[in-house]
């Protein structure tokens, strides 16, 4: 089973977003919800597991200008991944978002002692799935100057 699905990608200078989490249903889901109509075009590509991303990473030359990362992946601790990447010299200063849909302080507080740039809550409904991408993309794809070769404007 291939454990990463993408987007067709264009040129190289198109933002790209890295969500990983186990869920095939919540890529699906985001790619649906992205809004059409901001200013930034973006490709998504789906890891579902931390060991697919890396793989992309070290094999491919793969490197996204944002990460969406599920705190609950199986057979994972997002906690161990998030410290991964932090450490990784390609991809440790790009922005991780922690993807949960939990709540809970303790978890909220550790994945920004751990490095996360921001602790996103999953939406409970697709109509806020659409609210939340929007803002998402508004600031870190348009609005944010990101890593990885690509900014806004560039």
């Amino acid at each position: 089973m291939n454990d990463s699905l993408r987007e067709d990608e264009p040129a190289s200078c198109t933002p790209r977003l890295a969500l990983i989490d186990d869920d095939t249903f919540e890529f699906e889901a985001l790619r649906r919800a992205w809004p059409r109509s901001t200013d930034a075009k973006v490709t998504h590509r789906h890891f579902r597991a931390s060991s697919a991303f890396f793989d992309a990473c070290e094999g491919e030359g793969y490197v996204p200008n944002l990460i969406l990362l599920d705190i609950s992946i199986s057979g994972e601790d997002g906690f161990d991944v998030l410290k991964r990447l932090k450490q990784h010299p390609v991809v440790a200063p790009v922005p991780v978002l922690m993807w949960s849909n939990s709540t809970n302080p303790e978890e909220i507080e550790r994945s920004y002692q751990l490095g996360a740039s921001a602790y996103v809550p999953k939406p409970m409904d697709y109509q806020g799935l659409k609210g939340l991408l929007g803002h998402m993309a508004g600031f870190w794809f348009t609005g944010a100057a990101l890593v990885a070769g690509t900014a806004s404007g560039s």
